[in-house]
Order: structure tokens, then C-alpha cells, then sequence
């Protein structure tokens, strides 16, 4: 089963507005690199603030970048993001983005970013990821943190960019020449959830991480409470987790049943959100998974 089929032209200017605020100034899963990677993190190197001059008076300049009949899928929306920001960087240009890499006529990987950083006057390979990792057996090895599909895991994605990494040097030569320099940076923004009882976090992590809990489908009577509202949060909209009136907000007296009818119509991992009275700020964060998970 799967989610709506929802296309980047449906995405309303506000929605847009507070993503971009998010994905410049959440926190990323790792603050510095683990020991023994060659690379480094990336950080972006505008404010929101400065950005919206540019922008929260031109609504029509946002849209029309992201006017597009393609189908969302959420990893693609923040490589659309970050280029959106990129594009209106004073500090950086992009010189290439999804970079198409050959060797010997076969297709072997793809470059997310190119970047020519203009202050430091270098050339740097951006690999980018948006993730939700759900921590099993309390464990900080990367292998146990597994995303809500069940099939991917925190330690594959950064073994995907070591690789991903290597790639600068098949890049054609009108791109890069074989004397340029290459700064490896990698870009890696989400959500990880620790389990009810569980409390450890991943090896390396960011200390303010953003994070929150995880419960199998049979647990949720542990975290509803009656007397609280709670909403189901469509994955178009679960970076910034935007809020806005076609959102449905279900009392705690109800939220069950939509919840048995989510987990069966989608099949994996769902966000729900626990809201204030307002039914407008979110409390608290939940990823509920079938109770096969992660054997999807």
C-alpha cells in the first residue's frame, strides 16, 4: 500500500516557506564526522532571515521554481530545496546538481551537488540525505537503526556516501579538471526515534538531534491519551511538520480507529503527532510501524 500520489505544484507558498526555514536550520543527524570518514559535515552558510528578503515578499518566485507535475518523493524534494537555496546563495554556485557519473560508458553513481564555494575558493562534493531512523535494542551500532520501510538502515546510507564520495575523479573534465580540489562534504538531516523503552541514541550523533519516539501498532494505547488531539502527518509534509487546516485533528477518543485504517492502508511507518489545544503546534512525535515491522 502507499501514500497519495501528490506532486510538487500542490505544495502550498507557507508550506514551502517553512520548509526552507527547516532545512537551513534543523540541526543535522551528525555534527562533525565519525572517526576514521574522509569527509567532512556541511552547513549552510546563509540564515533563513537574510534568504526571506529575497523571497517572503515574492511568493511567485518560490511557486514557479517549484511549479512541477512531477511526483513528490521526499528525498528529491530536499536535493529541490537545497538547490532553491543554493541558487540564491552570495557564498555559493551550483556547478552541477544530480550529476550523471560513467565509467566506460556504464553509469556507476550520481553526484548530488557541485558547489564552487566563492569565499574559500574551492570546489565542493555534496552528498545530501533527509532520513527517519527507528533505533532497535537500544543499540548505538548504525546497523540497528533501521528507516520506518524497514529496509534501509543509517549504516548503509553512510557506507552510500563513502562511495558516493569517491566519484569527483570520473566527473568529466569540462567539469572539473584533474587538478582541482574536492572538499567531500556530506549533508544529513532527519529524525531519529527511539522505541518507548528505549533511550540510546546512534554512535557519533549530534547532541541536539532531532528525535522522538517510535511504538509498534499494538502499543499505541501506551501513548494515546483521551483526553489530548492527535494528527496523522502525510509525508509531503514531514520535514518541517507544517500544519496548516487540511490537516485532520482527531480527538484521542477516535485516533485509534484512524490509526488501525493508516497502518493498514500504508503498510509501514506513519507520523503521528500529538498537538496542543490549539490544534496548530505539535507536542509530540510518534513513528508508529506495523507490528511485523521491520519484516515488511
Amino acid at each position: 500500500m502507499h501514500q497519495p500520489v501528490f506532486r510538487y505544484k500542490d505544495i502550498s507558498f507557507s508550506q514551502l516557506i517553512n520548509d526552507i526555514k527547516w532545512v537551513i536550520e534543523s540541526p543535522s543527524i551528525f555534527e562533525i564526522a565519525p572517526e576514521n570518514y574522509p569527509w567532512e559535515t556541511f552547513v549552510i552558510p546563509e540564515l533563513f532571515e537574510e534568504m526571506m528578503k529575497n523571497t517572503i515578499n515574492s511568493p511567485e518566485v518560490v511557486l514557479d521554481y517549484f511549479n512541477s507535475e512531477e511526483q513528490f518523493i521526499l528525498g528529491k524534494y530536499f536535493e529541490k530545496l537545497l538547490g532553491f537555496i543554493f541558487d540564491y546563495s552570495k557564498k555559493l554556485e551550483i556547478v552541477a546538481k544530480g550529476l550523471q557519473i560513467f565509467n566506460d560508458s556504464r553509469t556507476i553513481g550520481e553526484i548530488d551537488f557541485l558547489l564552487n564555494d566563492k569565499q574559500n575558493k574551492k570546489i565542493i562534493q555534496l552528498e545530501v540525505a533527509v532520513k527517519y531512523y527507528l533505533g532497535t535494542d537500544s543499540d548505538a551500532a548504525w546497523s540497528k537503526w533501521i528507516g520506518p520501510n524497514g529496509a534501509d538502515n543509517l549504516e548503509r546510507k553512510i557506507d552510500k556516501f563513502a562511495v558516493q564520495l569517491t566519484m569527483a575523479g570520473f566527473v568529466n573534465s569540462e567539469i572539473l579538471t584533474k587538478d582541482t580540489l574536492v572538499s567531500p562534504k556530506i549533508l544529513l538531516k532527519g529524525y531519529l526515534f527511539r522505541h518507548l523503552n528505549n533511550s540510546r541514541l546512534p554512535a557519533f550523533c549530534s547532541p541536539t538531534v532531532l528525535n522522538g519516539t517510535w511504538i509498534y501498532h499494538n502499543e499505541a494505547e501506551q501513548i494515546i491519551n483521551p483526553k489530548n488531539n492527535y494528527a496523522i502527518i502525510p509525508k509531503n509534509r514531514w520535514l518541517s511538520f507544517y500544519i496548516d487546516k487540511k490537516i485532520k485533528i482527531v480527538s484521542g477518543k477516535k485516533i485509534g480507529k484512524v490509526l488501525d485504517e493508516a497502518v493498514f492502508k500504508i503498510g509501514k511507518g506513519i507520523l503521528l503527532a500529538e498537538m496542543d489545544h490549539s490544534g496548530r503546534r505539535i507536542v509530540e512525535k510518534y513513528m508508529v510501524v506495523p507490528n511485523n515491522w521491520p519484516d515488511l
